[in-house]
């Protein structure tokens, strides 16, 4: 399992960044593939599952690596699953395979992975057309927590508890630098590695209760998808809209939601008599952060 493993990581490192729309088809599996076949035909029901959770996991990361934007919500999730259970049953059929039936059975996974991205996230056909070979990756990154801080005008000896850092990064930088100076910080991100203050998921999954949070902070986070989804002809942005307010109803009286870049399109809609909203510019006019105390 090992070995094959780190066959699995090299071809995803290889095929990072290529794609999937492009003709003619460029995608392959890398040299070697054949010597891991009696690797996967040894594999029992158990192992089969944890493969497929593995390539899963590590099909969406290299997605969402290659475009922030990408989102997979349960359904899409469950026929990325499907795809792979049929790669590798494919691969596992008796017989043997030549170069040539490895090359088919290639042709057919990534079809099915591009199909599967064009339902799933229907802007990523149109925005990468089947023109050139390697995609314009649209990637973030994760900025210092000292640089965020500034960004959205935070400061820690008067922020208010506890704190949820929404998209908060695989490093989860801001919440370690919270948690060392005192503060009760949390982290959200679908990437979180395990730990009793980070949570696993997807912000549109997550249930905000009501009056649970003193302090939300999202910098490039919630509020530049919410953006994306608004400007986008497919967007789902009144699910973003209805996301929004729910955490805005999470906060607890006298708390803040911190975000960057603003939402001018809903901000002009919060009731004066339940929120106050201030704004700062950073660097450039157009840049704006914003504040969303609950009163």
């Amino acid at each position: 399992m090992k070995n094959l493993l780190a066959h699995i990581n090299k071809q995803f490192t290889v095929n990072s960044g290529k794609n999937l729309f492009y003709e003619p088809q460029q995608l392959q599996f890398i040299t070697g593939t054949t010597n891991q076949l009696d690797a996967l035909q040894q594999l029992d029901a158990e192992q089969e599952n944890l493969l497929l959770n593995y390539l899963v996991e590590k099909a969406i990361s290299t997605f969402c690596e290659a475009n922030q934007y990408y989102s997979f919500n349960e359904i899409a999730v469950s026929d990325l699953k499907e795809a792979y259970r049929h790669l590798i049953a494919d691969l596992k059929m008796p017989g043997g395979k030549s170069q040539e039936q490895i090359k088919k059975v290639a042709e057919k996974h990534y079809q099915r992975l591009a199909v599967w991205l064009k339902n799933s996230n229907p802007f990523a056909e149109k925005v990468y057309r089947p023109l050139k070979p390697v995609i314009e990756q649209v990637v973030c990154g994760e900025y210092s927590a000292e640089l965020q801080l500034s960004i959205l005008q935070l400061d820690i000896k008067t922020l208010k508890e506890p704190v949820l850092d929404v998209g908060c990064g695989k490093k989860a930088g801001l919440v370690h630098h919270l948690r060392e100076n005192g503060i009760e910080a949390f982290g959200l991100d679908r990437f979180a590695p395990k730990s009793n203050f980070l949570i696993r998921g997807d912000w549109m999954n997550y249930q905000f209760e009501k009056e649970s949070w003193g302090s939300l902070i999202s910098n490039l986070g919630f509020s530049n998808h919410f953006r994306h989804h608004h400007l986008r002809d497919d967007g789902d942005y009144v699910a973003y809209a209805k996301k929004y307010l729910e955490m805005l109803q999470s906060l607890l009286p006298g708390g803040s939601f911190y975000y960057a870049p603003d939402l001018p399109f809903i901000e002009e809609w919060l009731p004066g008599e339940s929120y106050q909203l201030t704004k700062t510019s950073f660097d450039v006019e157009t840049y704006r952060a914003s504040r969303v105390k609950k009163l």
